[in-house]
């Protein structure tokens, strides 16, 4: 089978799959518009991201092979979905199983924006021309919507909400556990993450990556990268699903099914 069928191949059955999350399982547990418990909330919102995130990108990879410009777009949505595919396996490393700990893991991940919203007063004052007044409503519309984050002074809990890590630590923490075996696609998510971080911050190695797909000889690199994504997000979605429909069920099957017709495909020769 040539290249071109075989991306034909993978962009058709990711499209089935995608098409298939977002009507039987996002869909459908999202018709309330009102937030579920955690961490229900939490793998839905990773469900609903990562599933938009992935039909997009393959929205475009179905005309890679005609517009081999597409390559570093594809990279730079993909680069985010494998950074919380990362947060995930982090959350679910320092929770340890316990239910308990994988609440308190989210909350932290959480509050990143909360911190960092806090710690860019001169930013928001200098920059986007944000009046004193205006600042301390924000402050207090933060306070008031999500007091679980601030202590008894009004100031963020730093001393219980730890700040977040990026994916490169996340790696090495995992791995200098020893525990790296309990996350399947972990090195491999890392890799991609951090070539395509190459393309979304400027420097020498983005030159190359955003000219890969146009050399021959370079192309089937960029492609197999983009499908062993597509595989690693694919898994991720159907190990999130069953949150939602229950393992064994006929969706979560089907789900399967397709991640696993996916990873029959080879692109190498």
């Amino acid at each position: 089978m040539s290249i071109e069928k075989k991306v034909q191949e993978i962009h058709e059955l990711v499209e089935r799959l995608t098409r298939y999350i977002n009507e039987e399982i996002v869909v459908k547990n999202n018709k309330s518009g009102q937030e579920l418990a955690e961490p229900l909330q939490f793998f839905l919102n990773l469900l609903f991201k990562t599933n938009n995130a992935l039909d997009t990108a393959n929205f475009l990879f179905g005309s890679i092979i005609k517009k081999p410009r597409y390559n570093d777009s594809i990279g730079l949505i993909l680069r985010t979905s494998l950074s919380d595919v990362i947060s995930y396996m982090y959350i679910l490393h320092k929770s340890g199983g316990n239910e308990k700990q994988l609440i308190h893991w989210i909350n932290i991940c959480d509050y990143d924006h909360i911190q960092y919203f806090w710690s860019k007063e001169k930013v928001y004052k200098k920059v986007s021309k944000v009046s004193t007044e205006e600042w301390d409503q924000m402050k207090d519309t933060l306070k008031e919507n999500f007091p679980q984050f601030f202590d008894e002074n009004g100031l963020p809990n730093d001393s219980i909400y730890k700040r977040w890590k990026t994916p490169g630590p996340i790696a090495l923490e995992i791995f200098e556990s020893g525990k790296e075996k309990q996350y399947q696609y972990l090195r491999e998510a890392f890799e991609y993450y951090d070539l395509y971080s190459k393309v979304e911050h400027l420097g020498k190695a983005t030159e190359f990556l955003i000219h890969e797909s146009f050399h021959d000889e370079f192309k089937i690199n960029s492609l197999i990268r983009i499908h062993r994504s597509f595989i690693i997000l694919s898994f991720h979605l159907s190990v999130w699903a069953t949150y939602f429909s229950g393992k064994g069920t006929e969706e979560i099957n089907y789900i399967i099914e397709r991640v696993n017709d996916l990873c029959k495909i080879k692109l190498e020769n």
